[in-house]
């Protein structure tokens, strides 16, 4: 299994947080390794072009693509958890 840095996406309150901790520490810092982070809007659908390049290994000729969503609440205590199968096969190029 490999996982790929996730993508947050926080409410009201972990948004003032973020914010604070950006102004203090820069955005790289407060993004603690996540590939992005953004603000939840219920009015606006939101796209990430999400692009990682992973070197090839041989358990890669079997692979799938899973996206699997972790609910948080305000103290980072999990709430809710479901997967997604994105892809059953993906299909690796040269």
């Amino acid at each position: 299994m490999y996982r790929l840095p996730p993508i947050i996406i926080n409410g009201t309150n972990k948004r003032h947080m973020y914010e604070r901790a950006v102004a203090i520490s820069g955005e790289e810092a407060a993004k603690g390794g996540a590939y992005a982070v953004l603000k939840s809007d219920k009015d606006v659908t939101q796209f990430i072009q999400y692009k990682k390049v992973i070197p090839y290994k041989s358990w890669m000729s079997n692979c799938q693509l899973q996206l699997l969503c972790e609910e948080k609440n305000y103290n980072d205590k999990t709430i809710g958890q479901f997967a997604n199968m994105v892809l059953r096969k993906v299909s690796i190029t040269k």
